[in-house]
C-alpha cells in the first residue's frame, strides 16, 4: 500500500500494470482484510496468456459463501464476452454476456453477473470472448474467515454449453398490504 500511495483504512479498485522491457517480473498480488485473518494470492498474469476460453473450477453463491469474477481485456479491440455459470453436472443455470472496452475491466460477484446462480453451491463457469482475456475468481465466506483466489484454466473452444433447462427465480411475493 506505501508503495503505491494507497490508504488501508479506504478501499481501492484497479489492477496494477507493470512493464518490464528488459526482463521478466515475477509478481504476486496478496489481498485480505483487517477484520480477520483471511488472506488470498493471485499471481501476476502476462497479457501474453490472456485467453478467449476460460474454466473456473468452483462457484459457491449461498449458504455463507460468495464468489467473484474479475475480466480485463488487455487487448486493443472490444471483447464481446459470454459467462456461464454451470451445474456440477454440467447443466446451464445461467449465461450472460458483456462487452469489455480495450484496457478495461469487469469484478462483479456470480449473483451480481447471473442472479439464477443465487443460493448455487457447487458448480462451475466457462468464459468465451472474441478477444483475449485475463481473469481470476475470489471465493470467500461472508463471515470473512474463508477467502481463496481461483485460478483461470484454459478452456475448451469447441466446448457449446447446453441450452439452459434450469432456472431461478428470486424476491418475494407480498399482498397489496404488504404481508408475505
Amino acid at each position: 500500500a506505501d508503495l503505491l500511495g494507497l490508504n488501508n483504512a479506504q478501499l481501492a479498485t484497479g489492477y496494477i500494470r507493470i512493464d518490464a522491457p528488459l526482463g521478466n517480473v515475477f509478481a504476486y498480488i496478496g489481498y485480505g482484510n483487517t477484520q480477520t485473518s483471511s488472506f488470498a494470492m493471485i499471481p501476476g498474469v502476462d497479457p501474453a496468456t490472456a485467453s478467449r476460453f476460460h474454466v473456473y473450477s468452483h462457484i459457491a453463491e449461498g449458504s455463507g459463501y460468495f464468489t467473484g469474477l474479475t475480466l480485463l481485456n488487455p487487448s486493443a479491440r472490444n471483447a464481446d464476452a459470454e459467462v456461464f455459470v454451470m451445474q456440477q453436472d454440467g447443466q446451464t443455470v445461467g449465461r450472460s454476456s458483456f462487452t469489455l472496452a480495450p484496457g478495461s475491466r469487469v469484478g462483479k460477484l456470480f449473483r451480481e453477473m447471473l442472479p439464477a446462480s443465487l443460493n448455487q453451491v457447487g458448480g462451475w463457469a466457462y468464459v468465451r470472448s472474441t478477444e483475449p482475456l485475463i481473469g481470476a475468481a475470489l471465493f470467500g465466506s461472508a463471515d470473512g474467515v474463508a477467502l481463496a483466489s481461483v485460478p483461470q484454466q484454459s478452456g475448451a473452444q469447441q466446448f457449446n454449453p447446453p441450452q439452459q433447462t434450469v432456472s431461478a427465480i428470486t424476491g418475494a411475493v407480498t399482498q397489496s398490504d404488504g404481508r408475505p
